[in-house]
């Protein structure tokens, strides 16, 4: 999991552009209503990885977890076509996988959060 949140940190984040909130929102509305993510949530990097690692750490307790993967999520996913966000994911499930997904974009002076409906932001 300390691997996981240092690519996020690290690599991920930083080759994402900076959004304002306007941005943030416009991106996350479509993610409420087709995935069901919970509220959107915005602090600074060392808060955000803090809330993360309470909702990842919770996952790696599951008995179906397999392991977390680190995306960054290009235009399919989002709104506007030039847009990129960090995706934490929690891979579960055997045989078949699932998966219970973050979201975390770059504003100027802050990071904008949003997790599946069982997220602990």
């Amino acid at each position: 999991m300390a691997e996981a949140l240092r690519i996020l940190a690290d690599e991920v984040l930083p080759v994402t552009p900076v959004i304002d909130v306007a941005r943030a929102e416009a991106e996350h509305e479509p993610l409420t209503r087709g995935w069901g993510m919970g509220p959107l949530w915005s602090g600074s990097l060392e808060e955000a990885t803090a809330v993360l690692r309470r909702s990842l750490e919770h996952e790696r307790r599951r008995p179906d977890f397999r392991y977390f993967q680190i995306d960054i999520e290009p235009k399919k996913f989002c709104v506007q076509l030039d847009s990129m966000c960090g995706e934490p994911s929690t891979v579960l499930g055997k045989p078949l996988y699932a998966f219970a997904g973050y979201r975390m974009w770059r504003g100027a002076d802050r990071v904008f959060l949003c997790g599946h409906e069982r997220a602990t932001l």
